[in-house]
């Protein structure tokens, strides 16, 4: 059995990786810039205009129509706070980072990534792959936030 070499071994790897890393960063930024930074907003608010019998008995309704309406502050200040909060997220990543460093050292995923054949949570002198410690650790940090 020859001899693994991880540069000879992974040079085909890499080139696909770098090139998929390159497109997709292609995509991410044409998507940003020509698809998501625009954004149509509609929004109703249901709140009713407040009507004051007393003040506007007498004169004719055509005449005030508008001082029955919403004051338009509202509409500004629902808009800034909708804004507000579509920056928030729902996980951080200081929590994300330490639960990754949890699950990896203390159930023992970090030695999944050495080169041998079976699931083990315990060190058999074997090198580590860096390829699977690639893959490992990004789908543990997608079940971490999607989950």
């Amino acid at each position: 059995m020859p001899e693994l070499n991880t540069t000879e071994n992974y040079a085909p790897f890499q080139g696909v990786f770098f090139s998929v890393i390159a497109a997709k960063l292609l995509f991410v930024l044409f998507k940003i810039f020509f698809e998501q930074s625009s954004m149509d907003i509609f929004l109703i608010d249901w709140e009713r205009p407040k009507f004051q019998e007393q003040r506007f008995q007498e004169l004719d309704q055509e005449k005030n129509r508008s001082k029955y309406d919403v004051n338009a502050w509202r509409s500004l200040f629902l808009l800034n706070e909708l804004n507000e909060l579509q920056t928030y997220k729902h996980i951080t990543q200081e929590f994300t980072l330490f639960l990754f460093a949890l699950i990896m050292e203390s159930f023992g995923l970090k030695y999944w990534t050495q080169h041998s054949p079976s699931f083990e949570r315990e060190n058999v002198q074997s090198p580590e792959n860096y390829t699977l410690f690639f893959f490992i650790t990004v789908l543990l940090i997608y079940i971490i936030g999607v989950g």
